[in-house]
Formats: structure tokens, C-alpha cells, sequence
């Protein structure tokens, strides 16, 4: 039987990439040009605002692009059961998740969406960014059709 490399365990190393920086930055940067293009907002308000969205793009990029928050997933793996195991950067932990349907699956980007039933309530949900050019091509390709197969989209 010949080999099919949608059959196999598939096992992905996330890194970052241009795409992922600018999918990130992007909206912050216009929030902020916004904000400082509303000039009928008082100084301390004004910069309130700044800084929130600042923290945010902070925060977007340590878990996305730099993976050095706790919950910065580096690795997907599926073994032959069609388990997903996640390994994160926090002590190289290992979750089993199961990808919930509200996942994306595009042509150039793919957002999984799990549910971590161990956090904090208002946390539960988190999600892996994952862009073209984050994983190599041809583990895109298998990636998004085993997603798709599995009727995430």
C-alpha cells in the first residue's frame, strides 16, 4: 500500500513569521492612529487608551509571534488515533485538546480554537495562530485538509 501523508501522525513546530507579526500589529496600529487622530478626547483619557491598546499588542505577541507566554503553543501534534496534543512553551507541558468547530481554516491562515477546561473561567477558550509561512508548506496543506476532513470549516 503506498504511503499517504494524509493518513499519517502529522507533527508541526510553530515558528514565527512576517505574516503572523503583521496579522498582529496591523489592527493595533490602526486603533492607535485612531485613537491619536481623535483629538475631542481629554490627554489622560487619551492616553489611557494608548497604553490599553499597547498592553494588548504586548500581550498578542508574546503568545503568538515570540511564544513566551505560558500559553504559547510551539508544537501540534496528531498521533494515528486522531488525538491532538498540544505541547506549550510554559515547562514544555502537554495538553490533549479536541479543535472546537468555530476554528478557521483558510488558504493562507488557520486559527484553532480548543477549550482548556483546567483555566479560569473567563479563559477557557484560547487559540493557535498559524499562518502560511509559520509551518512548512507541505504540513500546511496536509494541516488544512485533515482540519477540513474533519469538518472544522
Amino acid at each position: 500500500m503506498p504511503y499517504n501523508p494524509f493518513n499519517a501522525p502529522l507533527s508541526l513546530e510553530i515558528k514565527p513569521s512576517l505574516q503572523k507579526y503583521f496579522i498582529i500589529s496591523t489592527p493595533h496600529i490602526f486603533a492607535l492612529i485612531l485613537l491619536i487622530s481623535i483629538t475631542k478626547l481629554s490627554l489622560l483619557f487619551l492616553f489611557i487608551l494608548v497604553i490599553t491598546v499597547l498592553l494588548s499588542l504586548v500581550h498578542f505577541l508574546r503568545l503568538h509571534y515570540f511564544c513566551s507566554s505560558d500559553h504559547s503553543v510551539i508544537s501540534i501534534q496528531q498521533d494515528s488515533a486522531d488525538n491532538w496534543t498540544l505541547i506549550l512553551a510554559h515547562k514544555n507541558e502537554m495538553k490533549t485538546v479536541s479543535f472546537m468547530p468555530s476554528s478557521y481554516v483558510s488558504n493562507r491562515l488557520i486559527i484553532l480554537i480548543y477549550k482548556d477546561d483546567n483555566a479560569h473561567r473567563f479563559y477557557k477558550n484560547h487559540s493557535i495562530l498559524i499562518t502560511k509561512d509559520s509551518i512548512p508548506k507541505q504540513k500546511f496543506r496536509i494541516l488544512k485538509t485533515k482540519l477540513k476532513l474533519h469538518r472544522l470549516n
